[in-house]
């Protein structure tokens, strides 16, 4: 057993279990309750720490969901190998994506926009209170 953490298949609490085997080493993260003084486990598999048989195929290093920055690792791999025409298609989805994040971000901040608003007024009130 190692780490606790939350678990990126259902959300919930729980524990990084590695299960070696021969070939590969398999992720699983543990879930445990106590219901009526009655201990319950649960398993929610995450993948291997590596894609044996799917990299026959290709040779990204598909990861388990254990690895929080496979995406960016992925994305990376890939813009490598496009060409100039895919590459000119994906900078604009990649432009769109940034604008709805930033969105975001201005409609998820905005207390914090007013309280320097305020805190701006507030100072620049007292200074003209003071020169008066």
């Amino acid at each position: 057993m190692r780490g606790r953490m939350i678990c990126p298949r259902c959300g919930e609490e729980g524990y990084l279990m590695k299960h070696k085997t021969a070939h590969n080493v398999y992720n699983y993260c543990r879930h445990v309750t106590w219901e009526g003084g009655t201990r319950r486990e649960r398993r929610c598999y995450l993948g291997p720490d590596y894609y044996i048989n799917a990299e026959k195929f290709h040779d990204l290093d598909l990861a388990g969901l254990v690895d929080p920055k496979r995406w960016a690792r992925y994305a990376e791999e890939l813009i490598l190998r496009l060409e100039y025409e895919d590459l000119l298609r994906l900078k604009e989805v990649i432009e769109n994506r940034l604008h709805v994040l930033e969105r975001e971000r201005e409609i998820e901040a905005p207390e914090e926009i007013d309280a320097v608003a305020e805190w701006e007024r507030a100072a620049q009130k007292e200074s003209l209170e003071v020169t008066e």
